[in-house]
């Protein structure tokens, strides 16, 4: 996905937290909130238009990785637990300090955690939140592409209980697992490896 791709799908998915988004997807669209939060004049009115296509979008980062999008709270709910805490016991300025520190580097390893989730590749094939972005399900009548939403082709209104995945060089059109580019079966479940024809 390029970057106008990207902020095309994201825009257009303003406010769609279901489904899944690949890691270009995500990643070009952090892209343009880090570009624009660096531009002094527009930066806070920038951060309030993009804070739900931004959370959108990491939310359906996450599900490709199989994961609830409820993660990307973890990092801001570990500051607050730490602020409250600090606050809390400020009587005490050795604990206090204690908790702000521990509560510090667990807020530190939430966030190395959640950025390692974000560039890991997404799982192949489908998940609980839908089918895999980069090789979208294909109509077994007409082989027209997809939504994982739907229950019957808008191409052909043919059932997609069948439905398999488009073939692409090194992914395997029945389980979607990545497989050398010269692989003739697939090396996960067997499956023939088909070539795609390009026109």
């Amino acid at each position: 996905m390029t970057f106008m791709e990207s902020v095309t799908t994201c825009f257009s998915n303003f406010a769609t937290f279901r489904g899944r988004a690949s890691r270009s997807e995500y990643w070009w669209f952090f892209l343009l909130n880090f570009v624009l939060g660096l531009i002094p004049s527009i930066n806070t009115v920038c951060c309030l238009v993009l804070l739900v296509p931004s959370l959108a979008v990491g939310c359906r980062r996450l599900h490709d990785r199989g994961k609830t999008g409820w993660w990307q709270a973890f990092p801001y709910g570990m500051i607050m637990i730490t602020l409250l805490l600090g606050v809390s016991f400020a009587h005490a300025q050795g604990l206090a300090w204690g908790l702000v520190i521990v509560g510090g580097a667990l807020t530190l390893v939430s966030w190395l955690w959640l950025i390692v989730q974000m560039a890991l590749p997404g799982n192949a094939g489908i998940n609980q939140y839908g089918a895999d972005p980069l090789n979208p399900m294909l109509c077994p009548s007409c082989g027209a592409p997809c939504s994982e939403s739907d229950s019957f082709c808008p191409r052909c209104g043919g059932t997609l209980e069948h439905a398999s995945w488009q073939p692409s060089p090194g992914r395997c059109p029945q389980c979607g697992f990545s497989c050398p580019e010269n692989a003739s079966f697939c090396p996960r479940c067997g499956a023939a490896m088909h070539r795609p024809n390009r026109y």
